[in-house]
């Protein structure tokens, strides 16, 4: 897909720029009474967005939501945006007949304004690249805040890392079609060995009649013959009993091997299935997942990038993990654990909060959770470990 920057300009008509990092418009629109999820769908089929822009100085409700959904970097000028900037900038660009209503306006001088604030980055990122750069590339460089070289090194590795994804499948199909082809082979022998038994048994069929028609002399001749062929053929059928139960050996393997792939298949697909719309969802929060924090699995949470971790059950914790939650300021959530860690966590100043009864949809080590079920019980919690403290408080008095 390729990069995007949105211009919006939020309310009951919301307007619409959508403009490539070539500064060039790719839709101009606008709707009232449209929903967020309408709005997003209109965005990505014009690419992936990196950036989202406001003429306002304050970052909008809206948009702020919207740039939160979509993984954007939000973008807004030093100061409020004037009618006549705007007017000048979108004239600039001639787009004065494109444009049909003050939303529109609006949204493109957003949109304009945001692609000159970057139009040197982007041009620098091209340059240092050796091709042109993925979106991708954008992604981690002005919303991750990656260092440049560092993202396009990163994805030059994951390009060869998919190359030898590709390869490793490509030979998982030849391989296959291999195999498809020596069972065909495999059986078409079976059946050649089946017909040449079968006329074996018919020359001996013909030879028996031949015999009863013969003088006694001619009968001993031909029944020397004939014992000639019966063990030939006793030959024949001793060696095809053997490569059968060979053959049948083979195809019970490959038969067996086509099964194991195809439960892969299945199961991936599965995967699949399981994180479709997840991401999308304005709704659903994400955050890493594991069931004890140990060092182990906190290692493979990057921290960078999401800060809130859940914890299903709160155990021993080495205190070089507290440390890094704490430099981190780490959101840590749990469902249950051991009362005397928890207050041990709390005294070193660590963010912990009860979530017990919040639903989790748990994939690898990311779990998906609806974010105002989430805060409601962060809340409820908090309420009532005030009132138990207060009664505590009241206790020691009295």
């Amino acid at each position: 897909m390729k990069p995007t920057i949105v211009g919006v300009d939020p309310g009951t008509t919301v307007g619409l720029c959508v403009l490539d990092f070539r500064g060039k418009v790719l839709r101009i629109f606008s709707q009232k009474n449209i929903s967020q999820a309408e709005i997003v769908k209109e965005i990505l089929k014009h690419g992936k967005p990196i950036i989202i822009s406001t003429d306002k100085k304050k970052v909008p409700d809206y948009v702020q939501g919207l740039g939160s959904s979509l993984g954007c970097r939000v973008y807004t000028p030093k100061e409020d945006l004037k009618s006549e900037e705007k007017s000048r900038v979108v004239d600039e660009q001639g787009l004065r007949e494109e444009i049909n209503d003050d939303h529109q306006k609006d949204a493109c001088a957003s949109a304009l304004f945001a692609f000159k604030r970057f139009k040197d980055s982007i041009e620098r990122i091209e340059k240092e690249a050796k091709k042109k750069p993925s979106a991708k590339v954008f992604q981690k460089v002005f919303v991750d805040n990656s260092n440049i070289k560092k993202a396009l090194r990163e994805e030059v590795e994951e390009n060869r890392d998919e190359n030898d994804k590709s390869r490793k499948a490509e030979k998982e199909v030849k391989k296959s079609a291999r195999e498809r082809k020596v069972d065909s082979e495999l059986q078409e022998r079976y059946k050649k060995i089946k017909r040449q038994i079968k006329s074996l048994e018919k020359n001996n069929t013909l030879l028996k009649n031949k015999i009863q028609r013969m003088s006694s002399k001619e009968k001993s001749k031909e029944k020397d013959k004939l014992k000639q062929i019966k063990e030939e053929v006793r030959k024949v059928v001793r060696n095809n009993d053997a490569e059968r139960r060979l053959l049948r050996n083979l195809l019970s393997n490959l038969r067996e091997h086509n099964s194991k792939l195809k439960r892969k298949l299945k199961a991936r697909k599965a995967h699949q299935n399981k994180l479709k719309g997840l991401a999308v969802d304005e709704k659903k929060g994400c955050c890493w997942y594991c069931k004890e924090l140990n060092e182990k699995e906190f290692k493979t949470m990057d921290l960078d990038k999401n800060n809130e971790i859940i914890v299903k059950e709160i155990t021993n914790i080495k205190n070089s993990i507290i440390k890094e939650l704490k430099e981190r300021k780490t959101e840590l959530r749990y469902k249950e654990g051991n009362k005397k860690i928890i207050n041990q966590l709390k005294e070193e100043g660590i963010n912990l909060s009860n979530i017990e009864g919040l639903k989790l949809t748990i994939f690898k080590n990311l779990a998906f959770f609806n974010k105002k079920a989430k805060e409601d019980i962060i809340k409820k919690k908090s309420i009532m470990e005030d009132i138990i403290q207060e009664y505590k408080h009241k206790r020691k008095k009295s």
